[in-house]
């Protein structure tokens, strides 16, 4: 809320913790996104607006669960004895003519070769559980990158990053001249995450001639990210073709920093 010295502070956003989610005795920090009349609140910019939050459930994982009320035992309801009834005589049947047996159809298979029928199988196939479908916006943000390889003859590099879905382009950073840890901290939001299957970062070397070059890659796996959990971390790079991670001049890894939340006001499906 938005405190007021005259009248009644303002209500800016909302956001709500599913108590279901939490763990006995496990701290979780997490961003949640902060909606307003079920619509995600962002500000003049356009950007989305979370808030942080720190949660413990705190309790007995083991506590035994309160025994049922006793049921009391129902007495059982005599029964009235019913009086037999006399048996009625039965009229004597005259004879009949005796009659020709009628043709049974056989419950036997015509030929030891024909197949009898395979009893169905009582074995019922078992339903697959449905992919997880992330419903909401990505925020992809390119922070940093440290220990980056020299792609110049003086030891130094004028990196920038792309950021990529498919074939279409996310993001394309600044370029920070003569840097090996350069920082970016720039963003883009998109709209529908589940649009999106991986995320690809990629830093280049701007070249003032001829064409730029790609120092390192890394990829984002969109189906392993959680609604409203950001993540913050560094990513290894690996060479352009993928084939062996990034690593500087002394041999030490190259990384990337970069953040992904997905900012929701549904559920995931």
């Amino acid at each position: 809320q938005d405190w007021d010295r005259v009248g009644t502070n303002d209500v800016m956003g909302i956001a709500s913790i599913n108590v279901a989610d939490l763990q006995i005795d496990q701290e979780v920090l997490k961003a949640y996104p902060l909606c307003m009349d079920g619509k995600p609140l962002t500000n003049l910019a356009g950007q989305p607006s979370i808030i942080r939050v720190a949660t413990k459930l705190l309790g007995d994982a083991d506590a035994a669960a309160p025994a049922p009320a006793p049921v009391a035992p129902v007495a059982p309801t005599p029964v009235a004895p019913v009086a037999p009834t006399p048996a009625s005589p039965v009229a004597p049947v005259a004879p009949t003519p005796e009659q020709k047996p009628r043709d049974v159809p056989s419950t036997e298979p015509e030929s030891k070769d024909d197949p009898l029928p395979e009893p169905e199988s009582k074995d019922q196939p078992t339903p697959q559980p449905k992919e997880r479908v992330l419903v909401g916006k990505l925020l992809v943000g390119v922070v940093s990158a440290n220990k980056l390889p020299s792609a110049d003859s003086g030891g130094s590099a004028d990196p920038f990053v792309v950021v990529t879905s498919g074939s279409k382009q996310l993001l394309k950073t600044q370029t920070i001249q003569r840097s090996l840890d350069p920082v970016w901290n720039e963003e883009v939001v998109v709209e529908r995450a589940e649009a999106l299957s991986e995320v690809k970062v990629t830093v280049q070397d701007w070249d003032r001639v001829g064409s730029n070059e790609v120092m390192g890659i890394a990829s984002i796996s969109v189906a392993d990210l959680q609604p409203g959990a950001p993540i913050l971390g560094a990513v290894p790079l690996l060479k352009p073709d993928g084939s062996a991670p990034l690593t500087n001049k002394a041999g030490e890894p190259s990384v990337i920093n970069v953040s992904a939340p997905v900012l929701s006001c549904e559920p995931a499906r």
